[in-house]
C-alpha cells in the first residue's frame, strides 16, 4: 500500500520535539514495515536533503514539492496543490504527523492527521493572536474532516475529546517512540565545548517558550547561586518566544558564568550532557507527551520535574517530581538533594514500552487498515 506522508512543515532544527518525534518514526517504517507498504514523503527543496538517508530504501520514494519556505504560503500551497499529489501517486492514506495540511481533505484519499497537544486552547498568552487563531481553525478542521485523529498521550486524547466532542472511536493515542540508547560525545570533548566537569552541572533540554517555564530555573539557579557560586545549568533547545526575557534575567541577575545555552545540538552532544549531568531538569507546565525526561531516565540520570498534564502519565510516576511548577525555592531544594536513578527493571521497562518497534508496528496496525 501507498502511504503519503507530508514534511512540508519540517524546517530542519526549528521544530522541537515534533521533528523528532517524526525522524524517530520514519526510522521505525525503515527498520520495522515489511515489503507491502510504500512510504512517499513529500519534502520541499529546504529540507528534503535532511531526508536523503531514505533515498535508497526499497519502502521509500522522495517527492520534492514546490512549496514556499513562509508558513502562510505553505499553507496556501499544501490546500491548493497536495491533495492532487497525492492523487497523481496514487495513495491510499494521507499521514499528516503534524495539524497543519490542507484545509480541504481530498475526496479520494483517507487520511490520517496527527494533533499533538491543544496548548494553545490553555496558554493563548503564549501566542500571538495570529498563531492562536491558525490553530484554533487547523484543529476544527482536522477533527472535522480527519478519517482518523491521532494523539500522544491518552491527556491528549481526552482534551481533544472534551474540547471537540469527536466520538472516541475516532481518536488514538500511540505514544511517541524514544530510542535513548545511542552514542555519546566524549566527556573531553563536552567539557572543551561546554565548560564542564562530570555532574558538576544540571542539564535541561527546552525549547525557549514560555510553557516550558525556564524562568522558574533560572531563579532557583539564583537562589543556589548563593552557596554554589560555580553552579552551572546548561540548556538546550531552539529559540522562541522567551528568549528576550530569558536574557533579560541572566543580565540582570548576574548569573552569565552560570546558564549556558547551547543551541540546537547533535543527538550525540545530547545524549553526552544528559550522560554526565548532576541531574536532569525538567520545567515545563504543559506537554502533549515529553520526551527528553524519559530520554534521561532510560539514559540512567536522576529527573527532577513537573507533574503537569501529560508528564506524570508518560513517567508513570517513577522520578521526582516537585509539587509545586512555579515555586523556585522548592526547585532549588530539590535540585541539589540526593536522587537515585532507576534501577535496571524500570528502564528495561521504559525502553520496551516506548521502543522503536513497539510505537511503529501501532501505527502501521493504523495506517495499514486502509490499504486496498
Amino acid at each position: 500500500m501507498r502511504i503519503g506522508i507530508d514534511l512540508l512543515w519540517v524546517r530542519p532544527g526549528k521544530n522541537g520535539g515534533t521533528e523528532s518525534y517524526i525522524r524517530n518514526l520514519l526510522d521505525g517504517f525503515s527498520r520495522y514495515a515489511d515489503k507491502q507498504y510504500r512510504f512517499i514523503l513529500f519534502t520541499t527543496h529546504d529540507n528534503v536533503k535532511t531526508f536523503a538517508k531514505y533515498k535508497n530504501s526499497e519502502n521509500f520514494e522522495i517527492k520534492v514539492c514546490s512549496s514556499p519556505s513562509s508558513q502562510a504560503k505553505r499553507v496556501a500551497w499544501e490546500t491548493l496543490h497536495l491533495n492532487e499529489c497525492g492523487e497523481r501517486e496514487k495513495l491510499d492514506v494521507w499521514f499528516y504527523p503534524v495539524y497543519s495540511r490542507p484545509l480541504f481533505p481530498s475526496k479520494k484519499i483517507p487520511n490520517v492527521t496527527v494533533i499533538h497537544d491543544l496548548q494553545g486552547l490553555h496558554y493563548p498568552e503564549y501566542f500571538s493572536r495570529g498563531r492562536n487563531a491558525f490553530f484554533r481553525l487547523m484543529w476544527k478542521r482536522d477533527v472535522q474532516s480527519s478519517t482518523k485523529v491521532m494523539t500522544i498521550s491518552e491527556f491528549c486524547k481526552k482534551d481533544i475529546i472534551d474540547h471537540y466532542h469527536i466520538d472516541n472511536s475516532r481518536v488514538k493515542a500511540i505514544y511517541n517512540a524514544i530510542d535513548a540508547r545511542g552514542n555519546a560525545t566524549d566527556l573531553e570533548v563536552l567539557k572543551e565545548k561546554y565548560g564542564i566537569e562530570k555532574q558538576q552541572y544540571f542539564y535541561t533540554l527546552s525549547s525557549l517558550a514560555k510553557h516550558k517555564n525556564l524562568i522558574t530555573l533560572l531563579k532557583a539557579v539564583k537562589i543556589l547561586k548563593n552557596s554554589v557560586p560555580d553552579i552551572k545549568l546548561l540548556i538546550s533547545g531552539v529559540k522562541v518566544n522567551a528568549e528576550d526575557e530569558i536574557n533579560q534575567f541572566i543580565k540582570d541577575n548576574d548569573l552569565t558564568t552560570n546558564i549556558v545555552y547551547t543551541g540546537f545540538i547533535s543527538n550525540e552532544d545530547r545524549n553526552g550532557l544528559i550522560d554526565n549531568c548532576r541531574k536532569f531538569l525538567f520545567s515545563s507546565v504543559f506537554e502533549g507527551f515529553g520526551m527528553p525526561p524519559i530520554e534521561a531516565m532510560i539514559r540512567g540520570v536522576p529527573v527532577l520535574m513537573t507533574k503537569c498534564t501529560s508528564l506524570e502519565e508518560v513517567t508513570e510516576d517513577m522520578c521526582e517530581y516537585v509539587e509545586d511548577p512555579m515555586d523556585a525555592k522548592e526547585w532549588s531544594d530539590k535540585m541539589v538533594s540526593e536522587t537515585s536513578p532507576l534501577n535496571q527493571g524500570q528502564k528495561e521497562h521504559l525502553e520496551k514500552k516506548y521502543s522503536l518497534q513497539n510505537i511503529t508496528n501501532q501505527y502501521l496496525e493504523i495506517l495499514g487498515g486502509f490499504g486496498k
